[in-house]
Order: structure tokens, then C-alpha cells, then sequence
């Protein structure tokens, strides 16, 4: 056989037998360019699923929060978290079959998977900080006014916790493409967002709540040695410590006179507000004339000293908290 006659044919034969490879070819890869953009949105859909669970949840207490209800006994981050994290494996699947519109919605849901988070550590925290305030207010009213303190300063952890979350949760919807949101038609990006300077004004509130209360506490610990030196007859050092007394019971007046008089909506706590405010200038009245008291006894006036403490009782019994 002619060896270029056999390779002119082998040609022939295979540029034949190839000619409609090209076209299947074609055909598969359109076909499955036409299937990508469908995978992606099933994977999607799922992760859309996790992430309107979490905002139900998420609005739910944020709304409970807002209206100043009473918040519930606890709130699980771990649950928002473990979800966010099941969403994100969908979008790690979506990716690889995205279009470019799908892959900024990819991203705008990865934001809004941070912020999320971010936000279900803030009110797992804030409960915290409620339940928190409320042992504060036990040791206070037992009088044990060491633990009182301690529960403060955990009250203050707390709540700087809170705010480097806010400000997480912050940063990342400020990332989040709203676009991208509305051309999906799945979440709407004011759905899934808080109104966090609702949030920062009622942290406001309570950081200036514990900053009353502190000193306050502290110059009921200094009343209770000052009436005790008082009853052993140590006027000059009970005069003292009635005047340290009532420098903290001061600081605390104007505090609370402070939240008072101040614009900020205080919602429930508003009555209880007042009963301090009334409280506090009590005891700033009542210290002041168990001091005078004090050093009118030291001088040997004993007449004066006992029209100085029957004043200071007249006082402090004109107002009670709680």
C-alpha cells in the first residue's frame, strides 16, 4: 500500500470522525454553564434559610430590647454561631458555580454571617448584664456591699464586651452591599438589620445606672463605720467619716439627677430613677447633719448634737429606695 495514499486517508477519517466532537463539546459546556448559575442558587436558598432563621431570632430580642420588656432568662450565641457556620459551608459551594451577581450576594451574606455573630454575642451579654444588675441590686439591698461592688466592676466587663461587639456587628453591615440584596429578592437588607444606636443609647443608660450606684454603695460602707465610731463616742473620726460619706453619696446624687433630667428615653426603669435620685439627696442631707452632729458632740454641745441627729434621721426617713 502506498504509505502517503494511507495517511492521507487516516486524515481524512479522523478529521471526519473529530468534526462533530467540537460540537458536542460546545453543547456540554453550554449546557452545563446554563446549570452552574442553578447549582449556586440552590446552595443559596440554603444558606438563606440559616440566615433568616437567625434574623427571626436576632429581631426578636432586638424588638424585646427596643420596647423595654423584660428579656428573657438567657440567650444562646452558640445557636446564631452554629448556623451561620452551616450557611457558610453552602456559600463555599455556591462559589464554585456563581456568576458575578451571585458571587456579591456570596459576599454580602458572609458580612451579614459576622454580623450576626456579632450581634447574638452582644445580647447573650446584655442578659448577662441584666441578670448582673439584678444581683447587684440583691447584695445591695442585703446590705452586703462587697459583692454589691464586685458585681459592678463584672457589670462594667460586661458591658465593655457588649460595646467591642456592637462595634463588630457595626463594621460589618457597614460592609454589606444592600444591593446586592435587592437584586436577589431573598433578604432584604432592612431585615436583617438592628437599630444599634438604640442599642448604644440603652448601654449609655446602664453604664451611667452602675456609675451611680458605685459610689453610692461605697458611702453606705462609710456610714455604717461612721455610725459605729459615732455610737463608741469618736466624734472627730466619725465626723470624718461622715464626710467621706457623703462625698460619695453626692457623686452619686448628681449622677442620677444627671440621668434624670437627660433627653435619652429611660423607659421601666424611670420611677426607679427617681426613688434614687430622691434617695441619694436624702442621704447627702442625712450625712451632712450626722457630721455636724459629730463635731457639735465633740465640742461637748451635746443639745445641738442630738437636734443635728434627730435632723439627719428626719432625713434619710423622708425617702427610701426600694
Amino acid at each position: 500500500m502506498d504509505r502517503r495514499k494511507f495517511l492521507r486517508a487516516g486524515g481524512v477519517v479522523a478529521a471526519s470522525s473529530l468534526a462533530g466532537c467540537t460540537g458536542m463539546l460546545d453543547e456540554s459546556q453550554s449546557e452545563n454553564d446554563d446549570t452552574q448559575p442553578e447549582k449556586a442558587s440552590e446552595r443559596l436558598s440554603s444558606a438563606n434559610e440559616k440566615i433568616s432563621a437567625n434574623t427571626d431570632k436576632l429581631n426578636d430580642i432586638s424588638q424585646t430590647f427596643e420596647n423595654d420588656e423584660e428579656l428573657p432568662n438567657e440567650f444562646d450565641a452558640a445557636d446564631v454561631g452554629s448556623r451561620i457556620e452551616k450557611a457558610n459551608l453552602k456559600l463555599d459551594e455556591a462559589e464554585e458555580y456563581a456568576t458575578e451577581d451571585q458571587q456579591s450576594y456570596i459576599d454580602s451574606l458572609r458580612k451579614v454571617g459576622e454580623y450576626q455573630t456579632a450581634l447574638a454575642k452582644a445580647f447573650e451579654d446584655i442578659v448577662a448584664l441584666n441578670h448582673k444588675i439584678d444581683t447587684m441590686n440583691t447584695y445591695f439591698d442585703s446590705e452586703r456591699y462587697d459583692q454589691a461592688l464586685e458585681a459592678i466592676d463584672e457589670g462594667r466587663t460586661l458591658l465593655s464586651n457588649i460595646r467591642t461587639h456592637v462595634g463588630d456587628a457595626d463594621n460589618a453591615l457597614t460592609s454589606v452591599d444592600a444591593d446586592s440584596f435587592d437584586e436577589s429578592g431573598k433578604i432584604t437588607y432592612d431585615s436583617i438589620s438592628a437599630d444599634l444606636s438604640m442599642i448604644r443609647d440603652r448601654l449609655d443608660l446602664l453604664e451611667s445606672t452602675l456609675d451611680g450606684f458605685e459610689p453610692m454603695i461605697e458611702g453606705m460602707q462609710d456610714f455604717l463605720s461612721a455610725a459605729e465610731t459615732y455610737e463608741n463616742e469618736n466624734y472627730v473620726e466619725a465626723a470624718d467619716q461622715f464626710a467621706e460619706a457623703q462625698s460619695h453619696f453626692q457623686n452619686s446624687d448628681e449622677t442620677f439627677t444627671e440621668i434624670e433630667d437627660a433627653d435619652t428615653a429611660v423607659g421601666s426603669i424611670e420611677s426607679d430613677i427617681a426613688e434614687l435620685t430622691c434617695y441619694t439627696s436624702a442621704l447627702v442631707d442625712g450625712t451632712r447633719l450626722f457630721e455636724e452632729s459629730a463635731r457639735a458632740a465633740d465640742r461637748g454641745d451635746t443639745e445641738l448634737a442630738q437636734q443635728k441627729a434627730s435632723g439627719a434621721q428626719d432625713a434619710l426617713d423622708g425617702c427610701n429606695f426600694g
